[in-house]
């Protein structure tokens, strides 16, 4: 039996950010931001709405003897990255290779690869940006006509780049409905009705019996462009994604875990920072809930932690800073974030682990296994007078000066009590690869500790590889840049056509002559572009605009320079391809004879040499109807060849506007003789503009680190995944297992080992009991293993590999201890299986 295969309109590729449809995407961003965003927040709304606490808080699994909660950001993007992190995430026991050092007996530092089985987690924490480019039906779900998964007479009927790849992963219940509004959050409400329980109360309290897993989600940047309209119908008005239960009412919540941890995700939205309605709930709970002895973990969409140095703020996240430092108060143990597409981790240095942070900087060897204690909460304040940061003047400055000095030697001997110990960035859910070799966050500061960069993923040496893909591959990858690149040189120097004078450069007696006058000739059609011209000075203006802004510097006056000289640089290849397409037509129409025999010549010959009309002539005498029909004929068959004849015709009116001016030609012939130009300059102008441009942005990313957005969206890299599973131990000891994809599966299959079929036993069980249910699978072979390039060889010689890389790995593993004053005896001793690997 043939295996069926993904359909071709499911299998959607990664988002082409270099196209046309940016321009829209751009438009209802900039709607947002200066219509919208600062006249009407929508979380001030969701307080209104939701006024009671409880709706924000979730206490269903504070329990437990243990739990695992999975992380994910940047979900959206290209079918076979989204998908295959979907398809690990629903697996319920996830087999993970990782490396190891030899043990004793083996040889020194022989490697050999160990599999460990973790199991699917309680919880799924989204991290924000659920779909690219901007929120709308089409990217979060689209409803079509599509019978592609059958049970009970249920089918999947929806095409999307979120909610379709986690239904494949693990399929929602059978008498979910996708276009019920739920309000009341009643998703779980069928189950205890089948047990005998038919109380239609909130979904809530059905949450302490519910076996199944749960996903939660706070939205990102792109889910804001709209104002959270798509996000509050898809995941705050919904009960279900895929097999995880949506119980979450609002963009940000509150999940109280065991042993005393707490997990807070708040909701940044455009502005960086939680609004007052936040910080009075989150304040409320640490006062009344959270105890001194207990660790938080903060969720945010944005690492600010590192994209302020990268964007020279000094200011961000200001309420949310203070609610960390003052309200909290030393109880913030681990941040996660996503946003940046890769992972990275940043560990707490103090004087005795700085060089040790050092040493195990380089991960691509190993998974690192980081071990620190929860810190307990400082019941002191800090010394520092907040008053003195925010008024200096009104101290006097020699001593301000002397009490900073003192507090910066003090903060570089020993980190700041009660400072968060790691921040995580894991963007890794489907979206394009950032990199982590640029920019530069191999050491940062925040609020006033040390952080050194513990591990990244992939690593440095790779990601360096692929940005050279922007100088030889930019414009393979985003072939749909031709239409706006080729258009807009053509329309940078339409008002230059022709150049007369071009015969001089390749008649001159030597290359280095034939080199002098082309750049002379480059120059004066820059002096023309300035001076005389207008479409061209227009274009070159809204150019110039558009670059200043797209420049990636931290000042107005960077920007504005950086911008002026790639217009320039941009002008000056226009030029070139101009003068070189001129010179081509120039030595036709001189050596090939082209333009001599007349706009009509093609259809000359057809009458001549094809085909004869000479048997037609006496007809065309006799009967007018005829006549009239013969000469209609030949004048739409003129016309068609005329049309085919292009070259003929650039060369007869070229020559025209060279011998008298644009005076000799009618509107019609000059328009004629634009569009005949276009199509030749255009495939002349494309791959010229797609080489600068992929080079400009190779060079911007690793001379000076900037760019990493654009340079590696332009790329649209699937590899490198990665996501989060935690473990809350039963000892109270926390255990953060970043897990990896090196490489995306390219062709999927249906699964025969489904638990869906009609045939399987498990069908009648809920989805998250199935032993296999995802439906499809990937399809791997030894030879589309071994075409793949290597990026990871440090040699780069080549070599197959034909292993199979698509699998999860195990690429980092930090182990934070709980406080041994509040653990119990029973669990005293370290759960042996979580050794490192």
């Amino acid at each position: 039996m043939k295996q069926e295969k993904l359909p071709d309109e499911h299998h959607l590729e990664m988002v082409p950010w270099y196209s046309m449809f940016l321009f829209n995407t751009a438009f209802e961003l900039m709607v947002s931001l200066k219509l919208f965003l600062g006249r009407f927040d929508h979380r001030s709304l969701q307080r209104a709405i939701h006024s009671s606490d409880d709706n924000y808080i979730f206490d269903h699994l504070a329990s437990r003897d243990e739990v695992w909660l999975d992380f994910v950001a940047d979900c959206g993007d290209g079918f076979d990255s989204s998908y295959q992190v979907a398809r690990l995430l629903a697996q319920p026991d996830l087999e993970v290779e990782c490396s190891a050092i030899g043990r004793k007996g083996e040889k020194k530092d022989q490697k050999r690869n160990e599999k460990r089985v973790y199991p699917r987690g309680d919880v799924l924490i989204v991290g924000g940006d659920l779909a690219y480019p901007h929120p709308n039906a089409v990217n979060y779900e689209v409803e079509g006509i599509l019978d592609v998964i059958s049970l009970a007479h249920t089918s999947f009927l929806y095409q999307s780049r979120f909610w379709r790849v986690f239904e494949y992963a693990m399929k929602p219940p059978s008498f979910y409905d996708p276009t019920a509004v739920s309000a009341r959050k009643l998703g779980l409400a069928p189950y205890h009705k089948a047990k005998g329980n038919a109380s239609a109360m909130p979904s809530a309290p059905f949450l302490n019996n519910y076996e199944g897993p749960c996903a939660f989600a706070i939205p990102g940047n792109h889910d804001w462009f709209d104002g959270l309209s798509t996000f509050n119908r898809f995941v705050c008005n919904r009960d279900w994604l895929g097999g995880w239960h949506l119980p979450q009412k609002t963009s940000h919540f509150i999940l109280k875990l065991p042993k005393g941890w707490w997990l807070i995700a708040v909701d940044l939205a455009l502005e960086d920072d939680i609004n007052t309605e936040q910080f009075e709930l989150f304040q409320r709970v640490a006062e009344k809930s959270i105890q001194a002895e207990d660790g938080v973990i903060i969720v945010t969409h944005e690492p600010r932690w590192i994209l302020d140095g990268i964007e020279g703020r000094e200011k961000s996240e200001e309420k949310l800073t203070y609610l960390i430092t003052r309200v909290f108060n030393g109880r913030v143990v681990v941040r996660l974030a996503g946003d940046i597409h890769n992972y990275m981790r940043h560990s707490l240095v103090t004087g005795v682990q700085a060089d040790d942070t050092k040493l195990n900087s380089d991960m691509s060897e190993k998974p690192q296994e980081s071990s620190t204690t929860r810190p307990r909460a400082d019941s002191k304040r800090s010394s520092h007078n907040m008053a003195r940061e925010y008024f200096p003047h009104m101290y006097d400055t020699a001593t301000a000066s002397i009490e900073r000095k003192d507090r910066d030697e003090q903060a570089g001997e020993e980190a700041r009590p009660g400072a968060i110990k790691h921040f995580f960035v894991s963007g890794g859910g489907g979206a394009f690869l950032h990199p982590t070799h640029a920019p530069e966050c191999d050491t940062i500061q925040v609020n006033g500790s040390t952080y050194m960069q513990s591990n990244c993923y992939p690593p440095k040496h790779v990601s360096k590889r692929y940005a050279l893909l922007n100088v030889f591959g930019f414009r393979r990858i985003n072939w749909r840049f031709d239409v706006i690149g080729g258009l807009g040189y053509f329309c940078l120097i339409a008002s230059m056509f022709p150049r007369c004078s071009v015969r001089e450069i390749y008649k001159s007696g030597s290359w280095l002559a034939m080199l002098q006058l082309f750049i002379l000739e480059v120059c004066a059609v820059q002096y023309e572009m300035m001076s005389t011209s207008y479409v061209s000075l227009t274009t070159y203006v809204y150019m110039l605009v558009t670059l200043v802004f797209f420049a990636d510097c931290t000042s107005f006056t960077k920007q504005v320079m950086t911008g002026a000289f790639m217009s320039w640089i941009h002008c000056i290849a226009a030029s070139a391809c101009l003068i070189f397409y001129e010179c081509i037509v120039d030595f036709a129409i001189l050596k090939g004879g082209l333009g001599q025999e007349g706009s009509h010549s093609l259809f000359q010959y057809f009458t001549t040499n094809v085909f004869s009309f000479s048997g037609l002539t006496s007809i065309q005498t006799t009967q007018t109807t005829i006549e009239y029909i013969v000469e209609l004929y030949f004048s739409f068959m003129r016309f068609c060849m005329s049309a085919f004849d292009i070259p003929e015709v650039v060369a007869i009116h070229r020559s025209k506007i060279c011998s008298s001016g644009f005076e000799a030609l009618t509107r019609f012939e000059m328009w004629t003789y634009y569009l005949s130009v276009f199509p030749y300059f255009f495939v002349l102008a494309a791959p010229v503009v797609g080489f600068v441009f992929g080079l400009y942005l190779y060079l911007s990313l690793n001379l000076w680190g900037v760019h990493y957005n654009e340079a590696f969206s332009a790329l649209r890299i699937s590899s490198y995944k990665n996501f989060l599973r935690l473990h809350i131990q039963p000892n109270g000891d926390l255990i953060v297992h970043a897990i990896g994809i090196d490489k995306m599966p390219r062709k999927w299959g249906r699964d025969p080992a489904w638990s869906g079929g009609r045939n399987h036993p498990e069908q009648h069980k809920p989805s998250y009991e199935w032993s296999s249910p995802s439906y499809w699978k990937p399809v791997s072979t030894r030879v589309s293993n071994m075409l793949r390039i290597d990026f990871e060889n440090r040699r780069f010689d080549g070599k197959f590999d034909i292993s199979d890389r698509s699998n999860a790995n195990l690429i980092d593993r930090v182990l934070i201890k709980k406080p041994s004053h509040i653990v119990s005896r029973k669990h005293a001793k370290p759960d042996n299986n979580e050794s490192t690997c």
